[in-house]
C-alpha cells in the first residue's frame, strides 16, 4: 500500500516506547522492512509496501508521525512569528536610537557653534575693549599712567576689570587729587585687599607745598 503526507522540512522523528508491545511481534524481516517504510515517510511523506502487517503496523505510526508534525509546524509558526515581531521591535528601537543619536548630534554641534560663536564674540569685545582702554590711558601723564596701571593689574588678579566707561569714571572722580596722594590710597587698597579706592583721611595726605612770596626792597 501507498500513503501520501505533507512532507515537511524536519531533520528527526519520535519513536514512542509505548509502540514496542506491537512492533516486537514481528520478525526481523518485517522489522526492517518497517523501518524502510518510517523513513521512506519521513523524508519523502510517501511509503510502499505489499506486506499487510508492515501496512497495519505503519497506519499506526503514521497517524501518530502526522499528529508530531503538526504540532511542530504550529510551534514552527508561533516562533517564526515571535522571531518577526522580534526583529520589527529591534529594527524600530534601532532606528529611534539612530533619530535620537542624529537629533543629539545635531544639538551637540548647535551648541558647539554656538558657544564657539560665543567665544568669538567675547575675544573680539575684549579686544575691542582693550584698544579703548589703552586709548583712554595714552593721553594721561606717565607718571599718573603708571600709578593707574599698578592699580589696573591689582584688579585683574581679583578678576575685576574696568570697562571704558567705568574706566573714565574713575580717572575723573580722583583726577584733583595729587599722584603722592593717589599713589598712597592704591597701596591702602591693595594693602587692605579693597575692591575700590578711598580718599585718604586728612591726617594721612602730603601737606600742600606753598610758595614763599619775596618782597622786593
Amino acid at each position: 500500500m501507498t500513503m501520501k503526507h505533507a512532507g515537511t522540512d524536519k531533520k528527526s522523528f519520535i519513536l514512542y516506547t509505548d509502540s514496542y508491545q506491537q512492533l516486537a511481534k514481528l520478525s526481523d524481516a518485517k522489522l526492517g522492512l518497517l523501518m524502510r517504510c518510517i523513513f521512506d515517510y519521513q523524508i519523502m511523506g510517501t511509503y510502499e509496501t505489499n506486506d499487510p502487517i508492515v501496512d497495519f503496523a505503519m497506519a499506526g505510526l503514521v497517524a501518530q508521525f502526522d499528529r508530531d508534525s503538526s504540532k511542530w509546524l504550529e510551534t514552527k509558526e508561533k516562533l517564526s512569528k515571535a522571531g518577526r515581531k522580534g526583529g520589527l521591535a529591534r529594527a524600530s528601537k534601532a532606528k529611534q536610537g539612530k533619530a535620537i543619536q542624529a537629533v543629539s548630534v545635531s544639538v551637540s554641534d548647535s551648541v558647539s557653534d554656538s558657544v564657539s560663536e560665543n567665544k568669538k564674540r567675547g575675544e573680539k569685545k575684549k579686544r575691542a575693549s582693550k584698544s579703548e582702554i589703552a586709548d583712554i590711558l595714552d593721553p594721561i601723564p606717565e607718571s599718573r599712567r603708571k600709578l593707574i596701571d599698578t592699580w589696573l593689574k591689582y584688579k585683574a588678579e581679583r578678576n575685576e576689570r574696568y570697562k571704558p566707561t567705568g574706566l573714565k569714571s574713575f580717572i575723573k572722580k580722583w583726577s584733583t587729587v595729587s599722584n603722592a596722594d593717589f599713589e598712597k590710597m592704591i597701596e591702602k587698597s591693595m594693602a587692605s585687599n579693597y575692591s575700590g579706592v578711598f580718599e585718604l583721611r586728612p591726617e594721612e595726605k602730603e601737606p600742600e607745598r606753598k610758595l614763599k612770596k619775596t618782597q622786593s626792597v
